[in-house]
């Protein structure tokens, strides 16, 4: 028996058993084992998978108002199962979105360190650019995986890591993009002069900032993305 499947024979073990209830219980698990097999051929997490096939389910009492029955006890109790599941999902998402803007830094780290290399022919500035972007995008990857494992720890012993999100759940957004966009000014500003002093380049240099202002606007963005996602 899969994991779907059993959730969904625990979501009804409390319904009356009435032909309408069996009829919608075989419903969903006929409707949801299809999607569950393809999210984990598509590489998702078991847990992954479920939480994204519960979160089309509805809350348990949406599925007793269809039916037009009360549950004959411990709806509370199902009702949290649901929300685990549901933070699964909600987990695997923040996640990805965090190794997206991880990896992403990182690839802007090796664009840089190629461009300062080829346009103002300084090692210096493109090692700078490398280990600063590149850096960045390392601990921002490792803060998503070392967030991931404590979060899903909690969720496992039935604790919402996501309860703060209405009493200022973004808050580790913004101090991470204040700490990494002040990381790239001073880098842009270490580089500016660089340039200045090592290359005598002081005037096309001063493109390194429009193109930091540009960079921090989509940290940013990625970040906002990634709070609102809690």
């Amino acid at each position: 028996m899969s994991k779907v499947t059993e959730y969904i024979d625990n979501l009804f073990y409390l319904m009356p058993r009435t032909e309408a209830a069996a009829e919608m219980r075989q419903k969903l698990i006929e409707s949801s084992e299809d999607k569950y097999e393809a999210l984990l051929s598509w590489g998702r997490s078991e847990d992954e998978a479920l939480g994204i096939v519960v979160s089309e389910f509805g809350s348990m009492e949406e599925i007793c108002e269809e039916l037009g029955v009360n549950p004959l006890g411990a709806t509370n109790n199902l009702n949290a199962v649901q929300e685990m599941h549901l933070g699964f999902a909600q987990l695997g998402k923040r996640f990805a979105m965090g190794l997206s803007a991880g990896i992403m830094l990182c690839i802007l780290g090796l664009l840089g360190c190629i461009f300062f290399s080829e346009v103002f022919w300084s090692d210096m500035m493109a090692v700078t650019s490398l280990f600063l972007l590149g850096g960045a995008g390392a601990v921002v990857i490792v803060y998503s995986a070392l967030g991931y494992a404590r979060n899903k720890k909690l969720l496992q012993m039935g604790i919402s890591p996501f309860q703060m999100k209405n009493t200022g759940g973004r808050h580790w957004t913004k101090k991470a993009e204040e700490v990494i966009c002040s990381l790239i000014m001073l880098g842009v500003t270490a580089l500016f002069f660089l340039a200045g002093v090592l290359g005598g380049a002081w005037h096309p240099a001063w493109v390194l900032f429009p193109l930091g202002g540009i960079l921090c606007g989509i940290i940013s963005v990625i970040l906002e993305a990634i709070g609102r996602s809690n």
